[in-house]
């Protein structure tokens, strides 16, 4: 009869999403909270026999599973970065071509990409540092670094995803993103034969304000007389 200890005896809804309840298997009561963006019941023993102490310990629990728990998530999934990336995805696939492919590849990819490791992120929480410490994962799980053109790459669909919650208003300001050598620049721009000196002399880059756009800043010197060319070019 192992199925009548397992079935619910009483039960006591706390608020929306979280309630206390026993099973014959137990002496103690559970808590049974809904997790919004994991879409799934979370369950945990309150350890206590009283139901009042029960419903107290289930309340502390939920108080501290949506504000400490998970630090970074959105508390809605309306602000976090998953519902925004997949906006992006469906504003790319009307408009067609390549990028809804490719591109849609670094969102989706199982293991770690922008979605699976940034989805439940709240967008205003994703700075700098959260990053750097994304594009050092990426790393981590291969034999060798990635390429800097591809972390570039990474860092520009990142941006397009946060440019759609600046102008939901969501995000006040696009956090900084990390910067990438002459190489990875390179290997982007669009024809590349619009830039024969940076090939052979050192240029930075970042992603601009704008992320279908990169700044190009080649420095270099002709014997006495130096030249700074200051070029905008369409990432495709």
């Amino acid at each position: 009869m192992a199925d009548s200890k397992s079935k619910t005896t009483a039960q006591k809804n706390i608020r929306k999403g979280l309630a206390t309840y026993k099973t014959g298997q137990s002496i103690y009561w559970f808590l049974r909270l809904w997790d919004p963006l994991a879409k799934k019941y979370v369950r945990r023993t309150t350890k206590e026999t009283v139901r009042i102490e029960a419903i107290e310990a289930a309340i502390e629990f939920a108080d501290n599973y949506k504000s400490g728990g998970h630090p970074v998530h959105a508390v809605k999934k309306a602000t976090s970065f998953e519902r925004y990336a997949k906006q992006l995805i469906s504003i790319q696939v009307l408009k067609g071509g390549k990028w809804s492919g490719g591109d849609a590849k670094l969102l989706n990819r199982s293991d770690d990409g922008l979605i699976g490791y940034f989805g439940k992120w709240d967008v205003t929480k994703i700075n700098t540092g959260s990053v750097r410490d994304y594009l050092l994962k990426l790393d981590e799980n291969r034999g060798k670094p990635l390429a800097e053109s591809t972390k570039a790459k990474h860092t520009i669909i990142l941006r397009k995803v946060l440019t759609l919650a600046v102008e939901d208003g969501v995000l006040n300001v696009l956090p900084v993103m990390p910067s990438f050598s002459r190489v990875a620049i390179m290997s982007r721009l669009i024809p590349l034969g619009l830039f024969p000196a940076a090939r052979s002399r050192s240029a930075d880059f970042s992603v601009t304000d704008d992320p279908s756009q990169a700044l190009v800043r080649n420095t270099f010197s002709n014997r006495s007389q130096s030249k700074e060319g200051v070029v905008f070019c369409h990432i495709g």
